[in-house]
């Protein structure tokens, strides 16, 4: 009658086999990718075996039965390593998505406005972050980060519509008629225009020209018959109080950041 027991000497592993007559025998254990078939005896060394498929032992070892690989069983997994017979098989979730408890589980697709700081990894999710200024994301992604607005003037044009975290700028031709369109003034015939297509938002233009609720209501209650003759004087107003400053490009820029992209677009374009 025997039963095994494990001792350690230095870097050695020894397996120690103890007899019913007391005696404890030092034999060698079995090395990794094989198991053992039987202990050691006075007479002889411990016999080893190799393991058979899909099985492994990794380290030196007095194991009667090797253990047995893992299988990639989860949805949306597959096989990184494979199954020898000194190591495990590596499970590893496919690309797009990562291990969220056990399953693997799609990354986060970034809204527009946020960009990927981190993309995902089969062990991570993605890490979105809000564009900063001058970057914007239009898409609905778990890869792209944000983006740099489009250096219109690198390519000899002007910003015909400044962009925000949402959208890059759009750029144009900067003169018409040799005059640079941005910096032209505004005037009372594009006040017109604009107040007879701005509609509900002519408030928060208003507030983006610089003027309070308190002034907003004032104009509101001396017109308020005729929401285009409000938004008109509104505008002269701002004409006249930044005189040299009320520029087309600034109007422009504060009707885009109303949602009124196509009235800038349409102030820009006039002669």
């Amino acid at each position: 009658m025997y039963c095994l027991v494990i001792l350690a000497l230095g870097a050695t592993v020894l397996l120690g086999v103890a007899h019913g007559d007391g005696k404890t025998l030092l034999c060698d254990p079995c090395p990794p990718g094989e198991r053992m078939r039987s202990p050691c005896t006075e007479q002889s060394q411990t016999e080893c075996v190799p393991c058979g498929d899909n099985e492994y032992t990794e380290h030196p070892n007095n194991l009667l039965e090797c253990r047995r690989c893992q299988a990639c069983t989860r949805h949306h997994e597959h096989e990184s390593e494979n199954c020898t017979a000194t190591t495990n098989r590596e499970c590893e979730c496919d690309p797009g998505y990562y291990l969220y408890g056990d399953v693997c589980k799609a990354h986060t697709k970034c809204p527009v406005k946020y960009g990927a700081k981190e993309q995902g990894t089969p062990t991570s999710d993605t890490k979105c972050q809000r564009c900063e200024s001058g970057t914007f994301s239009d898409v609905l992604s778990s890869t792209e980060g944000c983006k740099d607005h489009t250096d219109c003037e690198v390519m000899g044009l002007c910003v015909i519509e400044k962009g925000n975290r949402r959208k890059d700028n759009v750029c144009g031709n900067c003169t018409t008629n040799g005059t640079d369109v941005r910096a032209r003034q505004v005037t009372n015939d594009d006040a017109d225009a604009i107040a007879a297509d701005i509609g509900g938002a002519w408030r928060p233009l208003g507030r983006r020209l610089g003027f309070s609720d308190g002034r907003l209501d004032g104009f509101e209650n001396d017109y308020h018959q005729c929401l285009r003759e409000i938004v008109y004087q509104m505008l002269r107003k701002w004409i006249n109080e930044n005189r040299g400053e009320a520029t087309r490009g600034k109007l422009a820029d504060a009707l885009v950041e109303v949602d009124k992209g196509d009235v800038a677009r349409t102030l820009l374009g006039r002669e």
